[in-house]
C-alpha cells in the first residue's frame, strides 16, 4: 500500500500541488485495500473540469438544505470584494436567505467551519493564523475554480447547471441579501450589534460595488432590486 502512496506524492509533485494534493489524500485515506487504492488512482481526473465536474456531483448528492448553503458560499466567495472571514461568511452571509423575519440564530449552521467547509468538498479553503480562527478567511482553492462556475460549467450541458455562476445575476441576489440582511439587523435590540453581525460592515461598504456589478442583469431583475431600495429606504 506504501507504495502507491509514495507514487502518488512523486506524481503530485510534478502538477499543480497546492490544488491536487488535498482531495486526492482524502480519497486515498478512504481506501482499505491495495487495490482500491489502484482503482483511486487510475479514476483520478485528468483535467481540471472534470475534477471540478466531479466535486459538483459529489455536492449535488447532499441533502437539498447542504447543497443550497454549499451553492451560496460558492456564489460569496465568488463574487466577493474582498475576502470574508468564517464568521462573515459561514455563520451570516450563507445563513441571510433561511432567515425569514427575524435574525433566527436556530437557523445556523452548528460548527460551520468544519461543516460547510466539508460540504464544499475541497472547493474552499481557509487560510488565517490559526487557520481554524474564526477570523481566518476563506477563499477558492484557485482563481480556476471561479472561471470555471462563471464560464466553463454550462458549456458542458451538465446536470449541474444550479451550481453555474452568472456573474450579473449572482451581484444581484448578493445586493438583494445585503438588503434582507440590513432589515434582519435593523430589528436587532441591544448594544454592539456590530459586534453580533460580523458581516454587517462589509454589506454597508460593499452593496453598491456589487450593485454596479449587476449592471447586466435582465431588467426584471433590476425591477426587483430597485422595489427593495426603496423599501428599505422609506422604513
Amino acid at each position: 500500500m506504501s507504495s502507491f502512496v509514495d507514487r502518488f506524492f512523486t506524481v503530485s509533485d510534478r502538477i499543480v500541488r497546492f490544488l491536487w494534493v488535498h482531495p486526492k489524500i482524502v480519497d486515498l485515506q478512504a481506501q482499505h485495500t491495495d487495490t482500491d487504492i489502484r482503482n483511486a488512482l487510475g479514476s483520478f481526473p485528468n483535467e481540471l473540469e472534470l475534477m471540478y465536474t466531479n466535486i459538483l456531483r459529489s455536492i449535488d448528492n447532499l441533502p437539498s438544505p447542504r447543497r443550497r448553503r454549499v451553492q451560496r458560499t460558492l456564489r460569496w466567495v465568488a463574487c466577493a470584494k474582498h475576502p470574508l472571514t468564517l464568521t462573515q461568511l459561514l455563520s451570516e452571509a450563507v445563513a441571510i436567505d433561511e432567515m425569514t423575519e427575524i435574525w433566527d440564530e436556530a437557523r445556523l449552521v452548528n460548527d460551520p467551519p468544519s461543516s460547510l467547509i466539508e460540504d464544499a468538498s475541497d472547493l474552499v479553503f481557509r487560510r488565517g493564523n490559526p487557520w481554524w480562527s474564526p477570523n481566518a478567511e476563506v477563499y477558492m482553492i484557485h482563481k480556476s475554480v471561479t472561471d470555471f462556475l462563471l464560464h466553463r460549467l454550462a458549456l458542458l450541458g451538465s446536470s449541474l447547471t444550479g451550481y453555474c455562476l452568472s456573474l450579473p445575476t449572482a451581484q444581484v441576489a448578493i445586493v438583494r441579501e445585503c438588503f434582507k440582511y440590513f432589515f434582519l439587523v435593523a430589528e436587532q435590540r441591544g448594544d454592539h450589534v456590530e459586534r453580533r453581525h460580523r458581516l454587517l460592515m462589509y454589506a454597508c461598504n460593499c452593496w453598491p460595488e456589487h450593485l454596479r456589478d449587476a449592471r447586466l442583469a435582465g431588467k426584471e431583475l433590476a425591477k426587483c432590486l430597485r422595489r427593495n431600495i426603496h423599501q428599505f429606504l422609506d422604513e
